[in-house]
């Protein structure tokens, strides 16, 4: 791959950055702005506060801006948040512990 090849893989690749949290009585909502749209996701505050505690310290860091998606399988999956759109990897935080009861189902999210 060259790297005029590569500049509009980053290009088209870089979506995730997250714009800022709200809150609401159903859950924090966190709004994505990507290079191809925005969109709105909410968290499950009750169900998984762990998760959503150690989500959103990555958000407040601002260590989500200039990631891509990074992998990408029809009908499967879309990966992203762990690397920038230079290829570093973003900071890891300390794991959580699976907070079980909220199913990966299509159109959820996950960590």
């Amino acid at each position: 791959m060259t790297k005029n090849e590569c500049g509009i893989l980053i290009c088209i690749s870089s979506i995730f950055a997250i714009a800022g949290t709200t809150s609401c009585l159903a859950g924090t909502t966190v709004h994505f702005d990507t290079n191809v749209g925005g969109f709105d996701v909410e968290l499950f505050d009750d169900a998984a506060p762990k998760t959503v505690e150690n989500f959103l310290n990555y958000v407040r860091s601002g260590d989500y801006v200039d990631s891509i998606v990074h992998r990408s399988v029809p009908a499967f999956v879309i990966q992203g948040g762990g690397y920038y759109s230079d290829f570093s990897p973003v900071p890891e935080n300390p794991p959580v512990v699976n907070e079980s009861g909220v199913s990966n189902l299509r159109g959820t999210i996950g960590m």
